[in-house]
C-alpha cells in the first residue's frame, strides 16, 4: 500500500512540474497602456477584441486600443507561473566575478535563433593579483586585461530550466602589468 501511494505521488508531482515547465501551446503576453501585463493563452487574434484565457484559467477580452505591446506564440514560450522566455531576438547581459586574488566584469550581446542557437560578442576587464613566495623572499604581481571574445549557445530543450551548452574563444589584451617591491625577510 505504501509503495502504491509513493508511486501515485510521485507521478502526481513530476506530473505538475511538467505542466509548470512545459510552454504552452498558444502562450501570449499583452502590455497594455495602463501599465498592466496580461499572460495567457491566445484564444483568438484575428477578430477584434482580441480573447485571452489568462492563467487563472478565465477567458478575458482585450481593446486592441488599449494594447502597447503584443508577443505572440511565435516570439515567446510561456510557461506556467507566468515565467516566460524568447524564441529569437537581441539580448544583453553583464557578469561580474571575484575572488581574493581576481576580479572580472564581463560585457556581452548575443542574438538567439529559431530558439536553439545564440551567437554573440562581448568585453570584459579581468585584474588578477599574485604572490610568488620562496624560502627568502616574495614576490607580488599585477595583470589587467582586457579581454575580447566571441560566444555561442545551444539549447537542447524548451523547458522553463532550458539545458544549453556554450562555448567561448577570445583573447586578452594586457595592458598593465607591473611587479610590486620584493620582499626579503621582511624588508624591501
Amino acid at each position: 500500500m505504501r509503495i502504491a501511494f509513493l508511486v501515485s505521488l510521485v507521478v502526481t508531482v513530476s506530473t505538475f512540474a511538467q505542466n509548470i515547465n512545459t510552454p504552452k501551446e498558444n502562450g501570449a503576453i499583452f502590455k497594455l497602456y495602463d501599465g498592466s501585463i496580461l499572460l495567457g493563452e491566445l484564444v483568438s487574434f484575428n477578430e477584434s477584441p482580441y480573447k485571452l484565457k489568462i492563467l487563472t484559467g478565465d477567458t478575458v477580452t482585450i481593446n486592441p486600443r488599449v494594447t502597447k505591446r503584443i508577443y505572440l506564440p511565435e516570439e515567446i514560450n510561456l510557461y506556467g507561473k507566468g515565467r516566460y522566455s524568447y524564441k529569437k531576438g537581441i539580448s544583453g547581459s553583464i557578469s561580474f566575478g571575484g575572488s581574493p586574488q581576481h576580479t572580472n566584469v564581463d560585457f556581452k550581446g548575443s542574438y538567439l535563433f529559431r530558439n536553439k542557437f545564440s551567437f554573440g560578442a562581448g568585453f570584459g576587464f579581468h585584474n588578477n593579483y599574485f604572490t610568488i613566495r620562496t624560502i627568502s623572499s616574495s614576490h607580488f604581481g599585477n595583470v589587467s586585461s582586457r579581454t575580447y571574445f566571441l560566444t555561442g549557445q545551444y539549447y537542447f530543450t524548451d523547458k522553463s530550466r532550458r539545458i544549453y551548452a556554450t562555448g567561448k574563444s577570445g583573447f586578452a589584451d594586457h595592458k598593465e602589468t607591473r611587479e610590486i617591491p620584493t620582499i626579503y625577510n621582511g624588508v624591501v
